[in-house]
């Protein structure tokens, strides 16, 4: 610990949701790679974002600074809440998300998961 901030892990932990261990059933908070069929299926009813890179790719536009950071500080809650975390960039009123499952090695049932809340706190 560090401040009062936890700098690591706990033991068992993952990031960016890991997969189950061979043999076993995948949970509703594990990550279960998606094949490219089942990609296009969940993309088509997934409003606003794109595939770019081999990831889910969505840029969003607030009202300020300050609007951007409360959304980002939302999304960031529910993402640690999933273990599952986005890569994005803020500048000013612009929010850039992008998401993928490293432990999948590509897009996951958590990526559409997350994908959908991040439109839910954005659409509020």
């Amino acid at each position: 610990m560090h401040a009062g901030f936890v700098v690591a892990a706990s033991p068992g932990a993952t990031h960016n949701g890991a997969g189950a261990p061979p043999g076993q059933e995948v949970s509703p908070m594990q990550a279960k790679k998606l094949t490219d069929d089942e990609v296009q299926q969940q993309l088509s009813s997934l409003q606003g974002w794109t595939l770019a890179h081999g990831k889910l790719h969505r840029e969003f536009t607030c009202k300020d600074f300050i609007a951007a950071f409360g959304k980002m500080t939302q999304v960031a809650l529910v993402a640690q809440s999933m273990d599952h975390h986005p890569e994005w960039s803020n500048v000013y009123n612009k929010i850039v998300v992008d998401l993928n499952t490293h432990s999948v090695k590509g897009l996951s049932n958590l990526d559409f998961q997350l994908a959908a809340k991040i439109n839910d706190i954005f659409a509020s």
